[in-house]
């Protein structure tokens, strides 16, 4: 049988009928029987070597149609195999996450920054009831915490250990703990039987603690000096040690052991919780025990379990007694007048203040304090009143109160009509008002006064009428009085006769015509005597005028003789009365 060699790509050898066909021979002749032979080697060929022939053509096309889809590769053809490669790399190792967590980050920083609202939605589910529940937890701690303060700050007991406190130089709520407390985990510890290693550690928040390596350590070394010392078997194991008010209590497993530091007096029950603690560790962290070579941090996730067992129990309240209620009841009071004073205090401040703004010519700006005194800040006018006069009707002295003012000229209508009674030189019976541009004038004056005010209230800046209807003339008034009163002092004369029978009323009339006239003389009034004769009704008109005109002449003359100036006095006839003279007061206007 002839020998058959293959090509070493692996392609398909060329039959006999190619290499007749290519004018050859196998084997250099055209003998028949030879090319049947020929035909024969094509057939064995093929049977021998077509299978694999077929395999590697096939692994040719998929090798570079992998090429093609790597160099060109359509998002339909990515998004079908990028799943299963994310699944696989990520099995794999973290090379992926890592290379993903810069851009994720800063993915969601930018979605952040243009619209956290979706993130907000996404997560609120989770985050909202975590924070009401943090809420609710932080406010029933506090409320307990306030009522447990204010049971032991009004109380005799409570008082009694702030004492202690101050004394000691201690902290009143480590004094309240130390005499309320029944007791207190304040550390657990997992230790590792075979290395006697912390495995995981537990402390309650503000508890001095030392290294948690160094307290396991210190604990193996007591346990082995005390299984030595007393020849205890390997299997025996220290349950308790008690230092201070501090007891350290020990649980031991079939792999660790829990530690508990406890202040106070822990109750039996304490036990059973502790190997409730150590069983369940063990039931879940088995496998983290079998293969704990020494790295205590495959335990982190164990102390949420330590934690939530780190209590506190408390002696239980005796209830508030009628001491605290009293101190309590005072304590209220106290606050209820200090309140009731401050509020008063304040109050009376405040219309203090009122007052002061109140004032004509007084605006107030500003209150502050300088030294301990109160200082009243703002503008005054000249004219006003001076407000210190009203410190002492609200319990003030110049001592607690002090003005700042500035000069200003106020526009009140109080201030404008007393610049007008400044500048009109005013006597102190007259008084101003002033409204709608219009000076009032009331009271009393004299007459040359109102005379020369009317001129001169024409010079006023902010006065445009001036009126002073209300204003009595004093001067004038007075000579009024006088004439009446000189009227109810007549002189009697006999019927028919011409000389006074009596004139022992008369010294009273000339007092009355000498003022008189002297008022009309400093006053600037005209003013006359007039002497009125009367006559009764018995005699004839004509012997009656000459009765009424000789009276008053007769009147005249004893005027005259007591020192009255003649041009100063007239007669006239009084008519039909009584036979009588008058003497009144003619005042010329």
């Amino acid at each position: 049988m002839s020998e058959l060699s293959l090509s070493g790509d692996g392609d398909e050898l060329p039959s006999s009928s190619e290499m007749r066909a290519a004018g050859e021979s196998p084997v250099g002749t055209s003998d028949p029987a030879r090319a049947s032979a020929d035909d024969q080697m094509d057939v064995l060929r093929r049977l021998l070597i077509a299978p694999e022939q077929e395999k590697l053509v096939d692994a040719d096309e998929r090798l570079r149609a992998l090429e093609t889809r790597k160099t060109d590769l359509t998002p339909g053809q990515l998004a079908e195999i990028l799943p299963d490669a994310v699944v696989q790399r990520s099995a794999t190792d973290r090379k992926l996450a890592s290379a993903l967590e810069p851009t994720i980050e800063e993915t969601l920083r930018g979605s952040v920054r243009r619209n956290p609202q979706p993130l907000v939605d996404a997560i609120f589910p989770v985050i909202g009831p975590a924070i009401r529940r943090a809420i609710a937890e932080a406010l029933s701690s506090t409320l307990e915490s306030v009522n447990r303060t204010v049971e032991h700050q009004f109380s005799v007991q409570g008082l009694r250990w702030r004492w202690e406190a101050i004394r000691t130089g201690r902290d009143f709520s480590e004094v309240v703990l130390r005499n309320t407390l029944l007791y207190a985990t304040e550390q657990l510890f997992v230790i590792d039987n075979d290395t006697g290693l912390p495995l995981v550690h537990a402390a309650r928040p503000n508890t001095e603690s030392q290294d948690g390596s160094l307290v396991t350590s210190m604990l193996s070394v007591i346990q082995d000096f005390v299984r030595d010392s007393l020849g205890g078997d390997q299997s025996d194991s220290l349950e308790s040690i008690e230092y201070g008010d501090l007891t350290i209590l020990f649980e031991p497993g079939p792999t660790a052991t829990l530690a508990a530091v406890l202040r106070g007096t822990p109750p039996r029950g304490v036990r059973e919780d502790m190997q409730e603690i150590i069983e369940d560790f063990h039931l879940r962290y088995r496998s983290e025990l079998e293969s704990y070579n020494g790295d205590a941090s495959l335990f982190d996730k164990a102390k949420p379990l330590l934690y939530s067992n780190l209590k506190v129990q408390m002696h239980e309240s005796s209830g508030t007694s009628w001491q605290t209620w009293l101190i309590i009841g005072l304590i209220i009071l106290g606050l209820v007048l200090a309140g009731w004073y401050f509020f008063r205090a304040r109050a009376n401040w405040n219309e203090f203040v009122t007052t002061v703004d109140n004032v004509p010519g007084i605006v107030v700006t500003e209150v502050s304090r300088d030294a301990g005194a109160r200082i009243v800040h703002g503008l005054r006018d000249p004219l006003s009143d001076d407000p210190v006069a009203l410190l002492g009707g609200f319990g003030y002295d110049s001592d607690d109160v002090r003005f700042r003012f500035e000069p200003y000229r106020a526009l009140s209508s109080d201030i404008i009509a007393r610049r007008a009674g400044q500048f009109l030189d005013a006597p102190e019976t007259t008084r101003f008002t002033y409204s709608d541009q219009t000076l009032y004038a009331s009271g009393v004056a004299g007459h040359r006064w109102i005379e020369a005010a009317r001129v001169r209230a024409a010079q006023l800046e902010d006065v445009q009428n001036y009126d002073d209807a209300a204003l009595v003339d004093s001067d004038f008034a007075r000579l009024l009085d006088l004439s009446d009163e000189m009227v109810r002092l007549p002189v009697r004369f006999a019927v028919g006769g011409l000389s006074p029978t009596s004139l022992g009323g008369f010294d009273g009339v000339v007092d009355r015509v000498n003022e008189g006239l002297e008022i009309g003389r400093e006053a600037g009034i005209e003013v006359s005597v007039v002497v009125r004769g009367f006559s009764s009704v018995d005699g004839s008109p004509v012997a009656n005028e000459l009765l009424e005109m000789g009276r008053a002449r007769s009147i005249r003359a004893q005027l005259i003789a007591r020192g009255v100036a003649a041009d100063r006095i007239l007669i006239d006839r009084g008519g039909v009365a009584t036979p009588e003279a008058r003497v009144i007061l003619r005042i010329e206007e």
